[in-house]
């Protein structure tokens, strides 16, 4: 899916820099945007968006023991930033669909949309930490 050193994968690199790496600068080029205002609006919302968009999928995904460090070393190697690497680690593993619907049925829908919204939160949160502590 990622490819190899050499080799291209199914998932070309550009998208994943688009959508999750560690700069706005692609998205912006990407959208044409040359309003000042506008890129420096983007830049400053670039972490929170990344982090928050990686723990949203990764709540939803379903991983298999342990099949998210080959998923993650994949997705950084085609340029994912650090802070949505760990959001979506975090989210991952405590979260996927068929786990909501086990939960739901357990505690009910009010509490099984608390814990996911913590969930999300939390690794969002962590994630903006961990961008903070790679751009020092």
């Amino acid at each position: 899916l990622f490819g190899r050193p050499g080799a291209a994968g199914l998932l070309p690199e550009r998208y994943v820099r688009l959508m999750i790496g560690g700069s706005a600068t692609p998205l912006l080029q990407a959208a044409g945007i040359s309003h000042p205002l506008l890129q420096a609006t983007t830049r400053a919302i670039w972490p929170l968006f990344t982090c928050f968009s990686a723990a949203l999928l990764g709540a939803f995904m379903y991983f298999a023991t342990l099949t998210e460090v080959p998923i993650l070393q994949g997705l950084m190697a085609s340029g994912m930033a650090p802070g949505p690497a760990l959001s979506l680690l975090l989210a991952g593993p405590a979260l996927s669909l068929p786990n909501m619907l086990i939960i739901r049925s357990v505690i009910g829908t009010r509490q099984t949309a608390l814990f996911v919204c913590s969930v999300v939160v939390m690794a969002t949160l962590c994630g903006l930490l961990m961008h903070v502590y790679s751009s020092l």
